[in-house]
C-alpha cells in the first residue's frame, strides 16, 4: 500500500474506529467532531482517543474557521469541488465496457479538468 499522509473526512467519520485506522496507517486525521461530540471521560486514553479529544479542544481554543485552515480540513471540501466539477463536466459513467479503456478514459477525462479545459468563469 502507498503512503497516506493526511486522510479528510466529514463529521459522518468521526468514529473511535476512523481514528484507531487512521492512526494505524501513520497518517493524520483531519475530521471535524460531530456536533454532538463528547470528549472521553476515560484517564490514561489510548492514542486514538487524545488525537481525536484534541480535536475539539482545539476548535474551542482557537476557533472552528482557524481549525478548518491550519489543519487542513478545507482539502476535503475541495476534493468534493473537484469530484463534482468532474461529474458534471464529463458525467457520471464511463462510456468503455473494458476495465483497461476505461482506466485510459477516466485518465484523459481529469487531464482534461485539470487542464481546466471545461472550466466555466461565472
Amino acid at each position: 500500500m502507498g503512503e497516506v499522509g493526511q486522510v479528510s473526512g466529514d463529521r459522518a467519520y468521526d468514529t473511535w474506529r476512523c481514528y484507531q485506522s487512521v492512526l494505524a496507517r501513520g497518517a493524520s486525521p483531519t475530521i471535524p467532531p460531530r456536533r454532538n461530540a463528547r470528549l472521553s471521560a476515560v484517564k490514561d486514553s489510548p492514542p486514538f482517543k487524545v488525537v481525536r479529544d484534541a480535536v475539539p479542544r482545539r476548535i474551542k481554543s482557537e476557533g472552528r474557521y482557524r481549525w478548518r485552515t491550519s489543519s487542513g480540513d478545507t482539502r476535503q471540501i475541495l476534493a468534493e469541488n473537484a469530484v463534482s466539477r468532474f461529474k458534471a463536466l464529463v458525467g457520471v459513467q464511463l462510456t468503455s465496457r473494458r476495465l483497461h479503456a476505461q482506466q485510459v478514459e477516466a485518465v484523459i477525462k481529469c487531464r482534461v479538468l485539470k487542464s481546466d479545459g471545461g472550466a466555466r468563469n461565472a
